[in-house]
């Protein structure tokens, strides 16, 4: 905290040197602290969706746990208590064979791919969470996983993988933060 009162009593010496009015310093110091708020509220937002991001990968888990549990203990042939596919079908709300395709292949290619793909554009945000989701398919490209740009996309919007350098803009939409507006809330601290 000290070195940021001291840049920006350094910044406002400079200021005063040069014969900048007030009324602009006092405009430039408003800018730069709201600024600065803003960033601490997009750095807080991103490590709630980190934590969502993990949150996530908790009930995912848990889902194929469940759905192991299912296929291996209710309606399987070796189960130890079993129940009869009818009546598991029934309860779950299935059909037959849907049931049986899924027990021949609990994971679809598609499912598989998808998965591949997104962990490779979240191993790309966790290392950079500036970048947007065209630089995170560039990684995963350069990762091996090659996809279309509106699958990475999809992939991104569906997990919530934002960049952190946007800012929330009224009611219409994100707005990037420009390298230049970074670069001046570096210069106050942040």
């Amino acid at each position: 905290m000290a070195d940021r009162e001291k840049a920006m009593t350094e910044t406002l010496t400079t200021y005063a040197r040069l014969n900048v009015p007030a009324s602009t310093i006092e405009e430039v110091v408003k800018t730069l602290t709201d600024e600065l708020e803003q960033l601490k509220e997009m750095r807080d937002e991103a490590k709630r969706w980190m934590e969502e991001t993990e949150a996530a990968e908790q009930r995912a888990n848990d889902l194929a746990a469940l759905a192991e549990l299912a296929r291996t203990r209710l309606a399987a042939a070796d189960a130890p208590h079993r129940v009869p596919v009818t009546v598991t079908c029934r309860v779950l709300g299935l059909a037959r064979q849907p049931y049986y395709r899924w027990l021949a292949s609990p994971v679809t290619d598609a499912e598989l791919t998808e998965a591949y793909r997104a962990g490779a554009l979240f191993d790309a945000h966790r290392d950079d969470p500036e970048f947007g989701h065209r630089f995170l398919l560039d990684e995963a490209r350069a990762a091996g996983e090659a996809m279309a740009e509106r699958t990475a996309w999809r992939i991104c919007r569906d997990n919530r993988w934002w960049s952190v350098a946007m800012c929330r803009f009224g009611v219409s939409g994100w707005v990037s933060v420009t390298a230049c507006q970074v670069d001046a809330l570096s210069l106050v601290g942040c």
